[in-house]
């Protein structure tokens, strides 16, 4: 009984505007969409580090109307050693199985076509706090890991950023793939864009300079 009540209320569920733009932020992130084994839904899974803690929170309250569970801490091991890590699943929903057609082919996955439609001020703060770094502190360039995506996808994300968000940003090849620079020139632009929205704990990866 309990199980056929929680159907019959996960059918009442639907994401919310700003859950939208942000899931498209994770998407391109670290953002993991699992398909359930009757492939007629799918779950939203988050997980960060514990230093990171804020981040998790500032997802939870915005999912938390898809959650059961509050944050939860593991433990995982790597490299040697064992490390802290934070995270959330949402319930299974006919909703997110959508999303997860449109980034995974394969159970990679890839960028959607439509991407310049969907990418938002909020979402580019989001795939920034999940993928992004500096080159260095004395650079105001900014870093878009991007190494999973493949060549075609990355150009396509440079004409975004360009196009929509007036982003100087050029693909640029490393050893284990290609990563998308942020030129310096445009740093106070991509500050003011996602500033408002990025958690203290993320707050080094903008700089700061006068």
């Amino acid at each position: 009984m309990r199980q056929k009540l929680l159907e019959v209320y996960k059918r009442t569920l639907k994401l919310s505007a700003k859950q939208k733009k942000v899931l498209i932020g994770l998407l391109l992130g670290d953002g993991h969409i699992e398909l359930a084994p009757n492939k007629k839904s799918a779950r939203l899974k988050v997980e960060h580090c514990v230093k990171n803690s804020d981040y998790v929170e500032f997802l939870y309250q915005l999912f938390k109307n898809l959650v059961r569970m509050q944050p939860r801490t593991r433990s995982v091991k790597g490299f040697g050693q064992n490390f802290d890590r934070i995270g959330f699943t949402t319930l299974s929903l006919p909703e997110l199985l959508f999303y997860r057609n449109l980034f995974y082919k394969d159970k990679a996955k890839i960028v959607p076509q439509n991407i310049e439609k969907l990418l938002t001020n909020i979402g580019l703060a989001v795939w920034f706090m999940d993928d992004g770094s500096y080159k260095s502190r004395e650079c105001k360039g900014k870093l878009f890991c991007t190494h999973n995506f493949k060549t075609g996808e990355i150009t396509l994300l440079c004409q975004v950023l360009k196009n929509k968000f007036d982003l100087e940003a050029i693909p640029r090849k490393q050893n284990d793939g290609t990563e998308i620079y942020i030129r310096a020139s445009s740093y106070e632009r991509l500050n003011t864009i996602i500033s408002p929205f990025i958690v203290k704990s993320f707050q080094y990866k903008i700089g700061q300079f006068s």
